[in-house]
């Protein structure tokens, strides 16, 4: 991960002459962030873009701020932004570390979206296709996907395959321990979904070779 980010690095390093590791937004989505779960407006903070540009308009005296996050003077309002956000978290640590947990567990809930087809299910030989997808759709909701996702988890730590289990729980470790403390939507955090389901599908496989062996067993006591 290093290597593949390094060259950016050492490109922004050298064209901006500041540390920027990839580019900027850092600062943008850890205020709206926090914006997003204060909704008293306690710190003052905004949590959409365009509230951000404006109200850096009128506290800097500069028009154009409101019409671009990142136009002039990029650089510093994006560690201004940081600034900002870093002193509410030092002045509200516990409360902040709440937002992260809440955050965190919002990113294991599978998104409720209709139903791909909606028409109704017509006689003839599509019929029975049809009815099965549709009802594999209603299938994916956290009440069922997320107990597969731990006993998925579990399978392959009772088998000791901690590599296959490092590899699978690396991405969403990321996005539960950095990803939770900025502002987040649900497109941000598709990539850690695509890791659980694989952890859902170890889960299935254990408990049809489960089966498997019970209906096997049965079978040899009646011959």
């Amino acid at each position: 991960a290093l290597l593949a980010v390094a060259p950016l690095t050492i490109r922004n390093a050298v064209v901006f002459r500041s540390f920027i590791p990839v580019s900027l937004g850092a600062g943008q989505t850890l205020i709206e962030g926090i914006g997003d779960y204060d909704p008293e407006r306690r710190f003052g903070l905004p949590e959409t873009d365009v509230e951000l540009q404006r109200q850096e308009a009128e506290m800097y005296g500069r028009p154009e701020y409101a019409t671009s996050l990142f136009g002039p003077d990029a650089i510093a309002r994006d560690r201004a932004r940081l600034a900002r956000g870093s002193a509410v978290i030092r002045s509200n640590p516990f409360w902040f570390a709440s937002v992260m947990a809440r955050r965190a567990a919002s990113m294991l809930r599978l998104e409720r979206t209709p139903l791909a087809s909606t028409a109704p299910v017509s006689e003839g030989w599509t019929r029975a296709p049809r009815l099965v997808v549709r009802a594999s759709q209603k299938l994916f909701i956290t009440a069922i996907f997320l107990p597969l996702q731990i006993f998925g988890a579990l399978v392959l730590a009772r088998g000791r395959r901690w590599r296959s289990l490092a590899v699978l729980l690396a991405v969403p470790l990321y996005y539960i321990c950095v990803q939770s403390a900025l502002h987040t939507e649900y497109r941000y955090v598709l990539a850690l979904q695509y890791f659980l389901f694989v952890l859902v599908a170890v889960a299935l496989h254990q408990a049809a070779l489960w089966a498997r062996l019970k209906w096997a067993g049965r079978g040899g006591r009646r011959g």
